[in-house]
C-alpha cells in the first residue's frame, strides 16, 4: 500500500514541475523594444524572465508589457493582461483569435483527489487523483476597455446561451444560432468567428 502512495506522490511531483519549467519566450515591452529568453507567468501577473538557462533570473510585472509569446507544447501563444467586467483584478489572458471581437482564453488544470471508497464504506480506502483542465473565456470588441466573461467548459458554469446572446444582441443572425443551439457553449471559436466575418 506505502509503494501505491509513493508512485500517487512521485507522480504529482513529476506533474507539478512539468508546468513549471521555464518556457521558450520573447517579451514585448510597452515603448515597443523586446527580449527573447525563458519565462514563466503567474497567475498574480509576475513574469519571472531569465535570458538563458542558468542565468540569473530577473522578476517583472506583467504591466510593463504589450503582450508575452510562449512556445508552448501546443504551439506559438501569446498572453495579455486585460481587465474584467465585473472584477477588481485584471487577469493574464490567451490570445485565441482577434479581430472586430478578440477572443481569449484562461486554462485552470490540475489534480484533484478522488476517494475510491473501501469494501462495504469501511476501512482505509485508496485515494486516487483525477486530472482536470477548464477553459474559461472571454470577450472583447474593439473599443471596449473591458473584456467580457462568456462561460467556461466547466461543467455549473454561467447560462451561455443568455450571456452570448446578450454580448452579440447586435447582430441577429448570430443570436438567432445561438437561441436555437445551432451554436452551443463548445463552439464559442465558431461563435466569434461568425460574429467577426459575418456581422457588421
Amino acid at each position: 500500500m506505502k509503494s501505491i502512495y509513493l508512485l500517487i506522490i512521485l507522480f504529482m511531483i513529476a506533474f507539478s514541475s512539468a508546468f513549471s519549467q521555464n518556457t521558450k519566450a520573447v517579451l514585448i515591452f510597452k515603448d515597443g523594444t523586446s527580449q527573447e529568453g525563458l519565462a514563466k507567468i503567474t497567475a498574480s501577473g509576475l513574469v519571472k524572465y531569465r535570458k538563458a538557462k542558468g542565468e540569473k533570473r530577473v522578476k517583472y510585472n506583467f504591466d510593463k508589457f504589450e503582450y508575452i509569446k510562449l512556445y508552448e507544447s501546443n504551439g506559438i501563444n501569446n498572453y495579455v493582461r486585460r481587465k474584467v467586467k465585473g472584477q477588481l483584478q485584471p487577469k493574464i489572458l490567451q490570445v485565441v483569435t482577434k479581430g472586430k471581437v478578440t477572443l481569449y482564453k484562461v486554462n485552470s488544470s490540475g489534480m484533484t483527489p478522488m476517494n475510491m471508497g473501501g469494501p462495504g464504506g469501511f476501512g482505509a480506502a485508496p485515494v486516487m487523483y483525477h486530472h482536470y483542465s477548464i477553459n474559461s473565456y472571454y470577450v472583447q470588441k474593439e473599443g471596449e476597455q473591458v473584456v467580457t466573461h462568456l462561460g467556461s467548459t466547466e461543467l455549473f458554469s454561467k447560462n451561455f446561451k443568455k450571456a452570448a446572446s446578450t454580448y452579440f444582441q447586435d447582430c441577429s443572425e448570430l443570436v438567432e444560432k445561438i437561441q436555437n443551439k445551432e451554436y452551443k457553449k463548445k463552439d464559442i471559436e465558431n461563435v466569434v468567428r461568425f460574429y467577426n466575418e459575418r456581422c457588421k
